[in-house]
């Protein structure tokens, strides 16, 4: 576990007036988002794995989002150009 649920609770709770925040959890993956069962020690970071499908999804979901959002700002979106 990289963050323990009551650290999770502050966040939810500071943040749940906003209307642009969500949170998900993915069990079982660490920071690098790499499937790990052992308590983190910092030595699961030098093995080799990949990041779960629905991790990518949901990142890629997360940049079109914010693609959309910019581009009902007037601002041009280009997903290749990060400022």
């Amino acid at each position: 576990m990289q963050v323990p649920p009551p650290s999770l609770k502050v966040w939810r709770s500071a943040l749940s007036q906003r209307k642009d925040v969500s949170f998900k959890s993915y069990p079982g993956l660490n920071h690098m988002y790499i499937y790990y069962s052992k308590n983190s020690t910092g030595e699961e970071y030098k093995l080799p794995g990949n990041v779960p499908e629905e991790v990518i999804t949901d990142v890629a979901n997360w940049i079109h989002l914010g693609m959309k959002d910019l581009s009902k700002n007037g601002e041009e979106a280009d997903p290749f150009v990060i400022e």
